[in-house]
């Protein structure tokens, strides 16, 4: 049996990030920095608005850090300077927008620079040919230059370089609109080299465009960048590669990189790596409760022995309250989210939208080809959400990828609410002796050595049948062989229960993720 601590093991790059006991500490520096010359000019920077929104006790990117680890981790500002700055950029808005005359030269000019791909650019004094490259190193030096900062004393394990571990930094620009960036830093492009400040190394940055007010959206995009650098958060918005608009399968509203600009929690399988759920693994059959998960961290995690950490489902109750998932779209309603899980090496090049999928209660899109928001929660007391989960549930199923039956099922979900009740039915355990009864819904016999199923989960008796009691299941039994008497009388007892319809008790011996080995047959009649 599977704990915990087998499914929050690192991968993907995802590792813990602080614990209950001992949570973890990182300052986020903030640099508010202005170019100058922007034209329209966008509406001036707003400092104590800014400090609340990163800083402030509700509504900010601390307090969203806070509430989605369980006070896991927390960010701090500055010791003695929240926000640093506003700077005035050293040169105009176009230098960095690489616009006018900053615009990629002619060949003969000396700021003309051609890279590996044959593009042209503008390569400046300081030997950056992007101009955003150049406002972070420029920031960061007017941060030392000007207000003294010392970088330095940020380095805690004394190594000469910035870690996530350590550090986080965040560069505000006065912006009409709203965006954001994560991005690493250099000391130049051309030559490449990295930017040190105070004797230690500089790695990544984030970068916020946003104006005063700041609204919902600033804040969203804030914290994005930011847990892009912090904690290597992934990117599961459609790219139409991998993931396309009206995949039924994206987070949504159910995962911040995925809301539009909406500062909602996180999907579970990153809270999971990063150590910010309190999960139960469903070893046993049986009924489980499940708070919100926005405040208190609840989730269960659904696997089959036989495919251990490498394929399961996490289910959480998505009950948004007061909590960040308050901004949830309104149409999109209450209830349990079910999320289907892989790890796998070959999915890990842009695994959050090939290896975490949202399985909603009908993924099936409606008549104008868009994804039915409204029914994508389960809630037993909606009756299109309220059907109990299975191989062969209708219109949503718990088999796994390849079409692969888990063999597990959900049950009796209770109406949604703060909190919520679900019955769980496991898959036995590879050994295990299990009695079960049931209609038989098919049967066959075949040659023997030439099996059922897939090579990694084949089945190598001589004849198979399926149960209407289990769905998914299928079960060998042989009839050649050293006990070909015995399994031809079993054979016949089961050809007998199909053809009249009768029930049958079978007992198995649990071999594989598609069934089992039958090795008794109780007469139906």
């Amino acid at each position: 049996m599977l704990s915990a601590a087998d499914f929050e093991q690192p991968y993907y790059n995802l590792r813990r990030q602080g614990t209950a006991t001992a949570p973890k500490v990182v300052p986020l520096i903030v640099i508010a920095w202005e170019a100058r010359g922007i034209n329209p000019p966008p509406p001036a920077m707003d400092l104590p608005a800014m400090k609340q929104m990163i800083f402030g006790e509700q509504g900010s990117i601390a307090h969203w850090f806070f509430e989605n680890s369980q006070g896991r981790y927390r960010i701090v500002p500055h010791p003695t300077t929240p926000i640093i700055g506003p700077f005035q950029s050293l040169n105009d808005d176009s230098f960095y927008r690489r616009e006018g005359r900053y615009a990629p030269p002619s060949p003969e000019d000396p700021h003309y620079y051609r890279d590996d791909q044959g593009h042209a650019h503008y390569l400046d004094d300081q030997g950056f040919i992007n101009g955003f490259d150049h406002s972070y190193t420029e920031a960061i030096r007017l941060a030392t230059a000007q207000e003294g900062i010392n970088f330095r004393i940020f380095d805690r394990d004394g190594d000469q370089r910035l870690s996530q571990d350590e550090f986080l930094l965040l560069i505000a620009k006065r912006s009409s609109g709203t965006d954001g960036f994560y991005r690493g830093v250099s000391g130049s492009q051309v030559p490449s080299s990295p930017l040190i400040v105070d004797e230690v190394r500089f790695e990544t940055v984030s970068e916020w465009y946003s104006s005063a007010p700041y609204e919902n959206d600033d804040l969203a995009v804030a914290i994005e960048e930011v847990l892009h650098q912090a904690a290597n958060l992934a990117d599961q918005y459609p790219d139409n590669n991998h993931r396309l608009d009206n995949d039924p399968r994206r987070p949504g509203n159910l995962a911040l990189t995925d809301a539009g600009r909406r500062p909602v929690h996180i999907d579970p399988y990153h809270k999971l790596k990063w150590g910010w759920l309190n999960p139960q693994v469903c070893n046993r059959s049986g009924r489980y409760t499940l708070r919100d998960a926005a405040t208190t961290g609840d989730a269960l995690i659904l696997y089959s022995p036989y495919f251990g950490v490498d394929e399961f489902f996490i289910l959480e109750n998505r009950w948004r309250g007061s909590s960040y998932d308050r901004f949830r779209e309104p149409e999109l309603q209450e209830g349990l989210a079910l999320w289907h899980c892989i790890q796998a090496p070959e999915l890990a090049h842009d695994w959050a939208r090939l290896a975490i999928h949202l399985r909603r209660a009908d993924p099936r899109l409606d008549e104008h080809n868009r994804i039915k928001i409204p029914l994508t929660l389960f809630d037993g007391g909606d009756p299109p959400r309220s059907y109990d989960l299975h191989d062969e549930s209708f219109p949503q199923n718990l088999r796994f990828r390849n079409d692969i039956p888990s063999r597990i099922r959900i049950r009796n979900i209770s109406p949604a609410g703060p909190v919520m009740t679900v019955d769980i039915e496991v898959p036995p355990q590879r050994g295990s002796i299990v009695a079960t009864r049931g209609i038989i819904k098919m049967i066959r016999s075949h040659e023997n050595g030439t099996g059922f199923g897939p090579p990694a989960h084949r089945l190598t008796e001589d004849c198979i049948l399926t149960l209407d009691s289990e769905p998914g299941a299928v079960f060998g039994l042989n009839i050649s062989g050293a006990n070909s008497f015995v399994g031809l009388k079993m054979f016949e007892q089961l050809r007998s229960a199909f053809q009249n319809r009768l029930p049958v008790t079978i007992e198995y011996e649990a071999t594989g993720a598609l069934g089992g080995r039958i090795i008794r047959v109780i007469n139906s009649r």
